[in-house]
């Protein structure tokens, strides 16, 4: 299964190392004939008493050829029936044969991991860490082992030390391999008869659907089965912004903890756990929507008929439900591909939603209790799949090939048709934003004019974070707009993230009141600086990629 870079029990790796064959593992060379020479005299010449020094030394070396690739080949056998014991004890004689040899150190580090010796693993697996060369494929196999290692010793810390080297051979390094890599086996955590492997997805650019997976399964039969999977995963707020949900994926989605901003690993794998064990109940499960999700059939036999008889829709519900059918018809019309047809969709039922975005993230800055009232009250009561929909989206954007996304932009128009569509833009916004890339620049262009000011900051940002300068001049026409009070306050707090993150800390950080000074010093900055601002294509995450040049 995925998540197991070691495989279901440590077969993929194990095969992987095999394939390269261990060092100095060879068939042993026929001996050689003694050379014919004449009758020896007392003395035996120099030449003839190298060459059977020789010879002795390249039987030695054939004879532990030997007793190393027999010790290899009975621990290979012993680790496929799981004797895990026994395997390790051929390892270790193979280690001990050829100290210098370093595949058979990994591999008596593994069959210890299997067997539950963690601290014997990183007996084996430190040392080729601290003799690899740095920046080395010799690095990345040991660091990744040395992870696993440490959380199973409860130095999660330590564990954490490592991770973050992992992250330096793909961001600094460019290391090859690292570089080629999904992702890695963090951890394996037993429970009684049942193992959770997890495995981390790297997503550097945030443009996964998934963060951490966490896969159980059940190991008392001798063969693994699967019982569940948990999956961490970024899921879209309703202000637009990306938080993170613990969910198990399938026919209902259940969702199981929410976070505001990623998780720490050691959070999100106790909560797992805790679900995993059933201490922990979800907090909302919905039906998946799309084209593989099954058909429902009738009622669920537990559901209870309504206290109350449903009202029926008013007049402009059902005009909204016949603008989204009539929308829908004509995406089905421009025979498209399935994939642009099915993001044309998704946009067409979000279309109609109308909730005041930009409110919503002002309150969410100086009273957040009063925006979850307000987003209960403005959408999940009156749309109740909107953010699922909208979540749904988002990721589907992030996965989708560029042609596909390319046409379905073309064509958006058609989705939007009759609807302000605010709320539909900015889910896309922050779907193109999560996927990263190139941009639609017409369709970004395009929000620039929208009524929603929280549409017009984001999409202003996307523009100048792909080097287009009118987005970051939009952003500073925004802010000359800003008036004083509190509205104003707040909205020039909101475009100092998107200022910071686009130009570093030049403009220093504006206060959560009085924002006049501020404001005039930005500007007076702009005014200066607007002509030498140069765009750094590629500038690392965290650096600012407009600067003042020459």
């Amino acid at each position: 299964m995925k998540f197991l870079s070691l495989g279901t029990c440590g077969w993929a790796a194990l095969a992987l190392l095999w394939a390269f064959g261990p060092a100095g593992t060879a068939e042993p060379a026929p001996g050689q004939e003694e050379p014919k020479t004449e009758p020896r005299a007392e003395h035996v010449p120099a030449p003839e008493a190298a060459a059977e020094e020789a010879r002795k030394a390249q039987q030695a070396e054939a004879a532990a050829n030997a007793a190393y690739g027999k010790a290899v080949a009975a621990g290979r056998a012993a680790f496929g029936k799981r004797n895990y014991a026994e395997a390790l004890a051929h390892f270790r004689e193979a280690a001990e044969l050829m100290p210098e040899n370093r595949y058979a150190a990994l591999l008596a580090g593994v069959a210890a991991y299997w067997n539950r010796e963690p601290r014997v693993a990183l007996d084996y697996w430190a040392p080729l860490a601290e003799k690899a060369p740095q920046n080395s494929p010799e690095e990345w196999e040991a660091t990744r082992h040395l992870v696993l290692a440490w959380h199973a010793l409860n130095e999660d810390a330590k564990a954490e030390q490592c991770v973050r080297r992992l992250y330096d051979l793909r961001s600094r390094a460019r290391l090859k391999p690292a570089l080629a890599a999904n992702g890695f086996t963090r951890q394996h955590l037993w429970l009684g008869t049942r193992r959770m492997g997890v495995w981390e997805v790297f997503d550097e650019r945030g443009e996964r659907p998934s963060v951490w997976e966490f896969t159980l399964v059940e190991t008392k039969d001798g063969d693994d089965q699967d019982l569940t999977r948990l999956i961490v995963e970024p899921e879209l707020q309703a202000d637009g912004r990306v938080g993170y949900a613990l969910v198990e994926p399938g026919s209902v989605k259940r969702v199981y903890k929410r976070w505001l901003v990623k998780p720490a690993y050691v959070d999100a794998r106790n909560t797992a756990v805790a679900a995993a064990k059933g201490q922990l109940k979800y907090i909302d499960a919905s039906p998946i929507v799309g084209e593989d999700a099954p058909v429902a059939v009738g009622p669920a036999p537990t559901q209870a008929e309504p206290a109350v008889p449903p009202q029926k829709p008013g007049p402009a519900a059902r005009d909204a439900a016949e603008l989204e059918k009539a929308r829908l018809q004509k995406i089905e019309q421009l025979k498209l591909s399935p994939v642009a047809t099915r993001l044309l969709s998704f946009v067409a039922r979000l279309a109609g939603i109308d909730f005041d975005i930009s409110r919503y993230v002002r309150l969410s800055l100086t009273d957040p209790a009063s925006a979850r009232k307000f987003e209960k009250a403005g959408l999940t009561d009156r749309w109740p799949q909107a953010t699922t929909e909208a979540s749904d989206l988002v990721q589907f954007v992030a996965t989708i090939k560029p042609t596909d996304l390319q046409e379905a932009f073309r064509h958006l128009p058609v989705a939007l048709a009759g609807t302000k569509g605010d709320y539909a833009r900015f889910v896309l916004l922050t779907a193109l934003n999560t996927r990263g890339g190139d941009m639609p620049d017409e369709f970004l262009s395009s929000c620039l004019g929208s009524e929603d000011f929280v549409v017009r900051e984001t999409a202003a940002l996307l523009m100048a974070r792909s080097g287009r300068k009118e987005g970051l001049e939009a952003l500073f026409k925004e802010l000359a707009a800003t008036g004083d009070g509190k509205a104003g306050d707040e909205a020039a707090r909101i475009i100092s993230f998107p200022l910071e993150e686009l130009l570093g800390p030049v403009l220093g950080p504006c206060p959560m009141r009085d924002t006049a000074g501020w404001r005039e010093a930005a500007l007076a900055w702009w005014k200066q600086h607007e002509a030498k601002l140069g765009y750094l294509k590629g500038a690392p995450a965290g650096q600012a990629v407009w600067r003042p040049v020459p």
